[in-house]
């Protein structure tokens, strides 16, 4: 076989590390959004901007634009990406109690999470900034969690285990009873009571044991 020479091998190496890597625009995205993610987190929605994600992202700020539209639709992506992960049904079982205890469980352990709770600090700051426009940052997440404790609590009426007149409001009694209040003091309050996945549970369990007793018929 012949021999490339030298020089022409040492040219050809040349040219290809001088070749801009090819990325995708998957790829592109990925990047922007974790640079985005992380600006927003240190700095806030509000004193963010679109220059600062795209020198971290080592983009130009047209790429991003062109990727994204505008700072508040990177902002919307990062709240849909925060949603995954969130328990999305509680089902008809033979064991109600158990399968709402678990999917308590579930939905508390997500929402705690130190990114959940630094994204939703975001949020607060920004509602507290423009309370009208982040009236719908959460709306979403909001309703599908109400819903799904709600249609719990309808079907646990219909078929006589409970008695309440708003299964909705009955609903927001139960999140308040088992996760507003560990919630609220780490989210506003900084302060993290470091239960074990067993022991979360087990006071889980014991609220919705309260509840069941309290909403009986």
């Amino acid at each position: 076989m012949e021999q490339r020479p030298a020089s022409d091998t040492s040219e050809t190496e040349r040219r290809r590390r001088g070749r801009p890597v090819s990325v995708s625009t998957d790829e592109r995205r990925e990047k922007i959004f974790e640079a985005a993610e992380s600006v927003f987190l240190e700095v806030g929605f509000a004193a963010a901007n679109m220059d600062d994600i795209a020198r971290r992202a080592g983009m130009s700020k047209r790429t991003v634009y062109e990727l994204f539209g505008n700072k508040q639709a990177l902002f919307d992506e990062l709240l849909d990406l925060s949603r995954v992960g969130l328990p999305t049904s509680l089902d008809d079982t033979d064991a109600p109690d158990e399968e709402l205890v678990d999917y308590l469980t579930k939905l508390t352990q997500h929402i705690m999470s130190p990114k959940q709770i630094a994204i939703q600090r975001v949020v607060f700051a920004e509602h507290m900034r423009d309370p009208e426009r982040s009236q719908n940052l959460f709306s979403e997440a909001e309703k599908r969690g109400r819903g799904i404790l709600s249609r719990w609590v309808a079907r646990q009426v219909k078929e006589g285990r409970l008695a309440v007149f708003d299964p909705g409001e009955a609903a927001d009694m139960l999140f308040g009873m088992t996760v507003g209040t560990i919630h609220f003091k780490k989210l506003l309050l900084g302060r993290d009571e470091a239960l074990s996945s067993d022991e979360l549970r087990q006071r889980i369990a014991q609220a919705v044991a309260i509840f069941l007793k309290g909403a009986g018929p």
